[in-house]
C-alpha cells in the first residue's frame, strides 16, 4: 500500500510542470523606437491561459537601464498602474481567458534607451510557472544629428541567444563597427558599416559567454556588452 501510495504521489507531481504549456505568452520579446519629441509610445504583449484550471499570476517590473528623466506605467486586464508600482497581480480562468501586458513610456524629448523586464510568475498552489517578457524601448534623436553615445544608449537582446541577437541604439543617426569576442579577446564577429538597429547572426558560436563591442566610425569603444550564447 506504501508503494502505491509513493507511485500515486511521484505520478500526480511529475503532471504539474505538463500544465504550465497552457500558459502562454506573445510575444516574449519587443523593440519599439519613437522620436524623443513623441509624448508616449507603447508596447503590447499578451498573455494567454488554455489550460483547465483558473490561476493567478503576479507580474514583477524590473527596469534595468531607464534614461533620466523618463516615466513609465504599466498595465495589465485590471489597470494601468502609476510607476510607482512595481508588483501586482491577475486572474486567468481556464479555457482562454487572457491579459495584456502594456508599458507606456514618456521620454520626455531624452534620447536613450529603455530596457524594462516584467517577470510573470504564478500563485496558483500546484502550478509552476515563471516567465519574463522583455521591453527595449529607444526614443531616438529629435534633430537628427549625432550624439555623443553613452553606455546606456545601447541595448542587446535577446540574452542569452541562441541565433539572433538584436543590437539597438538610441541614436538613429549613428554609423559604426559591431565585434564579438570571447574572453581571450579573440575576434570571433566583426561587422563594419553597422546600424543603429540590426541583427547579429551568432548561431555558430558554441554555447558560453561572450562581449559585443559597439564602437563609432572614428574607432571610439562606445560600449562592451557582455552576452551568453546558449
Amino acid at each position: 500500500m506504501k508503494n502505491l501510495a509513493f507511485t500515486l504521489c511521484i505520478l500526480f507531481t511529475t503532471t504539474l510542470p505538463l500544465w504550465t504549456q497552457d500558459i502562454n505568452i506573445d510575444p516574449d520579446s519587443l523593440y519599439k523606437e519613437a522620436p524623443a519629441s513623441e509624448f508616449e509610445f507603447s508596447m503590447l504583449a499578451h498573455v494567454w491561459n488554455n489550460g483547465n484550471q483558473n490561476v493567478t499570476l503576479r507580474w514583477d517590473r524590473n527596469i534595468e537601464q531607464i534614461p533620466n528623466g523618463w516615466t513609465t506605467n504599466f498595465c495589465d486586464k485590471n489597470v494601468c498602474y502609476s510607476n510607482f508600482v512595481s508588483t501586482e497581480q491577475f486572474d486567468l480562468y481556464a479555457n482562454g481567458d487572457s491579459s495584456i501586458l502594456k508599458p507606456i513610456f514618456r521620454p520626455n524629448e531624452t534620447p536613450g534607451t529603455c530596457i524594462y523586464r516584467i517577470t510573470l510568475s504564478s500563485l496558483t498552489p500546484g502550478i509552476v510557472y515563471s516567465e519574463t517578457v522583455v521591453f527595449i524601448a529607444v526614443a531616438t534623436v529629435v534633430n537628427g544629428a549625432v550624439e555623443v553615445l553613452s553606455a546606456k544608449d545601447v541595448a542587446i537582446f535577446p540574452n542569452p541567444v541562441a541565433e539572433m541577437l538584436t543590437v539597438a541604439v538610441a541614436d538613429a543617426g549613428f554609423k559604426g563597427s559591431w565585434t564579438v569576442t570571447n574572453p581571450e579577446g579573440q575576434v570571433l564577429i566583426n561587422r563594419q558599416y553597422a546600424p543603429a538597429t540590426g541583427e547579429l547572426d551568432v548561431s555558430s558560436l558554441p554555447a558560453g559567454l561572450y562581449f559585443l563591442n559597439v564602437r563609432t566610425e572614428e574607432g571610439q569603444l562606445v560600449t562592451t556588452r557582455k552576452f551568453f550564447v546558449r
